[in-house]
């Protein structure tokens, strides 16, 4: 079954899932990593083997529509021939995606690769480099920002990625945990206040004077149980602290919903997708100047029919206004994803005086690549749901260059806002989970009509 389950076992027990599956679809084969074809494919009775083929346009194509085919021969039988059409429209996707967002990178390996393989699909990764620090006798901090700006440049100058966290460095605290040491300083005596504000203050004007400023954000606390109020309190005061010394930083927390006493506090919220920051405060927020991202945790599993949700992303990012979404892992593995679709069981703990229990983690929560060493293969190896993440940030830009353009032309944005309006109203929220995908999207075709209403208006404006 698909979801999350805490696993009760008494000591030498297995721990088993028990319950219903949350997801929207049945038991089975659910196809996803996606294996480089280098030869025949090997095709078994009475089993479906899709093939899936991305098509790389070069910057010099001239726009129009082409027609080709692809021809299946079969080892004995005749061949079929299957003629396709692609229109290219005359619009470039900018170098840089303008939506940001954001998968950790956990399993180590060939970093660099990791990045590229990450910036061909258009996403960023997460914190960047820790800089190696150093506190003098005058409690006066130095970071030495080598690494941090080696790979500041790798990701923002040369991959153009649009989004990073800073350093884990200034990360406080996540669920029930209380701020940690920072500095050679423990929370909240007086050097603490000052190292880490002196920290902040430093690596933020570095960032603005290399240009990185757009594409960054402090990472404070990941899922705060925030309904606790000393976790309320403590997180304020840090958000305070950091106010003081870079009034502008993005103080980023992946609250899931609204807590009104950060306020004016934190600048820059992950909300659900699902529905648990209501519009209505998301608008108001906006409003205010505060930042919005969908923080995704659990949204991504294998097991729902259109595994629509890593595409929808970015259109529900363009229907309420969202600059990008994250998600926690994209390499995250406990057994062999290519053997097994589920994960094994792990120990956690809330906070610091709550008793630890095993979780089970949904489906494909955490990964959406696979390790290319455990089939032979050098480098990750992709996944539909991954190609679709592109597929969607991609979708996010062309609509946003008809969004621009018709701002510009009340001709054009009078045809253009009756096809925002229909991506609006597809774009529903609240809304039953990214895991139920059949749910909040019963007509799979309908992004595929929008997309093309898009394509073909914008279009129009560049003849």
């Amino acid at each position: 079954p698909g979801g999350y389950f805490r696993l009760p076992a008494a000591p030498g027990e297995r721990p088993l899932p028990r319950g219903t599956s949350r997801t929207d679809g049945q038991q089975g084969w659910w196809p996803d990593f996606l294996l480089p074809l280098d030869g025949p494919v090997e095709l078994t009775a009475d089993q479906v083997q899709p093939v899936w083929a991305t098509v790389h346009v070069p910057l010099d194509t001239t726009p129009g529509d082409y027609a080709g085919t692809v021809t299946v021969t079969p080892a004995a039988g005749a061949p079929v021939t299957l003629p396709f059409t692609l229109t290219v429209w005359p619009f470039q996707q900018p170098a840089r995606p303008t939506l940001q967002v954001i998968y950790d990178h956990r399993a180590g390996g060939d970093h660099q690769g990791w990045l590229e393989f990450a910036a061909e699909r258009r996403i960023s990764f997460d914190s960047l480099p820790n800089p190696e620090w150093s506190v003098d006798d005058a409690g006066q901090v130095t970071l030495d920002l080598t690494a941090f700006d080696r790979e500041a440049e790798l990701r923002f100058d040369q991959l153009n990625m649009s989004a990073a966290y800073l350093p884990s460095l200034f990360y406080v605290g996540g669920w029930a945990f209380p701020p940690g040491p920072k500095f050679g300083a423990t929370y909240p005596s007086p050097e603490w206040r000052s190292r880490y504000q002196q920290a902040v203050q430093q690596i933020w004007e570095h960032c603005k004077a290399r240009g990185w400023a757009p594409y960054v954000s402090l990472y404070l606390s990941d899922e705060p149980f925030f309904e606790q109020p000393e976790v309320t309190a403590w997180l304020g005061d840090v958000m305070e602290m950091i106010q003081e010394v870079a009034p502008d930083l993005p103080i980023y927390s992946s609250t899931w919903r609204h807590n009104p006493a950060w306020d004016g506090l934190l600048s820059h919220w992950g909300v659900g997708q699902h529905g648990s920051f209501p519009v209505d405060e998301m608008v108001a927020r906006q409003a205010a100047g505060d930042k919005m991202w969908f923080t995704t945790d659990g949204h991504m599993e294998i097991d729902t029919p259109y595994a629509a949700t890593e595409r929808m992303l970015p259109w529900y990012c363009f229907a309420h206004n969202v600059s990008g979404y994250e998600f926690w892992g994209i390499d995250w593995w406990t057994y062999n994803p290519f053997e097994y679709g589920w994960h094994s069981s792990i120990p956690q703990s809330d906070g610091p005086d709550t008793e630890g229990y095993h979780i089970r983690y949904p489906n494909g929560d955490g990964y959406l690549a696979y390790p290319g060493d455990r089939v032979g293969l050098d480098g990750p190896v992709s996944t539909i749901r991954l190609e679709n993440a592109r597929d969607g940030v991609e979708d996010y830009d062309l609509m946003h260059a008809l969004q621009v353009a018709a701002a510009a032309d009340p001709a054009l944005a009078a045809r253009a806002e009756p096809i925002f309006e229909q991506i609006r109203a597809l774009m529903v929220i609240p809304n039953s989970g990214g895991w139920r995908t059949s749910d909040w999207l019963p007509d799979p075709y309908a992004p595929a009509r929008l997309r093309q209403a898009v394509g073909d208006l914008l279009a129009e404006t560049q003849r």
